[in-house]
């Protein structure tokens, strides 16, 4: 917080002014006896032993008592479990990503492989039905594409319908008279009626089976793809009940819990320490009080640290004063605080 600049100065002004004044005051007595010559230690000329005359901001400097400690962080089951048993325990180090504590998920590991079991089982009779299906469409489709065969073939030898008196291929008598049917045609036609009325009744059944078979896989890929979400939610709901460290460190502390106890959503149940990581904490300083400061620092056995500040959230605020228990500020030390004991 900055004082009044211009009392300041004023102050200084009037300082120099008084002390002039009394080292010349008239009646302040005789003139001094000429004293002895002394040799100055430095060069008359030396501009570098003055410094100008500026006007500077003056501040206000808080201290505030502070105590080192190693980074830790508090770990809770995302909701509210049972335990089961703790996988680390005091002085213990652990991996990032190592398993702190289990939750009693008995029953759900049971549904679990239930479902497993079930979508294995429904794999199962599916990809049976699919074989059987494509195999009864397999001499179906052969059968199709025979008489299909034909009745193309029997189309580029379809003959003249008609026939003239001359025995002449005409489409009908000249005279006007009722055209003459061709006996080639009408055998072709009978033939061709005959197997193209096959392929048609085959080519439809068929359509029926492959519809069948395409209907009966999609419901079967829509039941599996729902089956499968149903059990990576329940493998999600597993893996909640299993409390790892997001950082390497040791268990600092553990809650008094045992198997079979209920803990809450928000209950801490184990703490991790990081000793290399190392936290400054001291009286509480407010988020505004520390985004205004002109510089915050520690001093550490008279040498400066860079330090930073880690602003509370509002609801552990107001939790810890509704619990009217004392509240502290955190400050992470920079990487020039590696020999700072804790």
């Amino acid at each position: 917080m900055k004082k009044d600049r211009r009392f300041v100065c004023l102050l200084c002004i009037l300082t120099m002014m008084l002390s002039g004044c009394a080292a010349n005051e008239p009646g302040a007595g005789a003139e001094p006896a000429e004293a002895e010559d002394i040799p100055l230690l430095d060069p008359v000329n030396d501009s570098q032993a003055w410094e100008a005359a500026a006007r500077r901001d003056l501040y206000d400097a808080e201290v505030y008592s502070g105590t080192v400690f190693p980074y830790t962080e508090e770990y809770s089951f995302p909701k509210g479990v049972v335990l089961d048993r703790f996988a680390a325990f005091p002085g213990e180090t652990v991996k990032k990503g190592g398993v702190l504590a289990y939750a009693d998920n008995s029953k759900l590991e049971e549904d679990i492989q239930k479902k497993e079991e079930q979508i294995l089982q429904m794999e199962e009779e599916f990809e049976e039905y699919r074989k059987n299906a494509e195999e009864a469409l397999y001499d179906p489709r052969l059968r199709a594409e025979y008489l299909l065969g034909i009745v193309k073939n029997l189309e580029k030898q379809k003959p003249e319908e008609y026939l003239t008196e001359g025995g002449s291929v005409s489409e009908g008598d000249a005279a006007g008279g009722e055209p003459e049917k061709n006996p080639e045609y009408l055998e072709w036609n009978e033939l061709y009626l005959r197997y193209e009325g096959d392929y048609r009744i085959q080519a439809h059944n068929n359509t029926i089976a492959q519809t069948e078979l395409e209907q009966r896989t999609q419901l079967y890929e829509l039941d599996h793809a729902y089956a499968l979400k149903q059990l990576d939610r329940m493998k999600e709901e597993l893996q909640q009940g299993i409390l790892t460290s997001s950082m390497a460190g040791s268990v600092v502390a553990v809650r008094d819990v045992g198997k079979g106890d209920y803990v809450g959503e928000k209950d801490k149940v184990i703490a991790i320490g990081d000793p290399e990581r190392k936290l400054l904490k001291c009286q509480y300083i407010n988020k505004t009080v520390a985004s205004k400061a002109k510089d915050i620092y520690a001093l550490v056995d008279g040498r400066r640290l860079e330090i930073a500040y880690q602003p509370m959230d509002a609801e552990e605020y107001n939790r810890l004063s509704a619990l009217k228990e004392t509240i502290y500020s955190t400050f992470e030390l920079g990487e020039d605080a590696q020999d700072v004991s804790v």
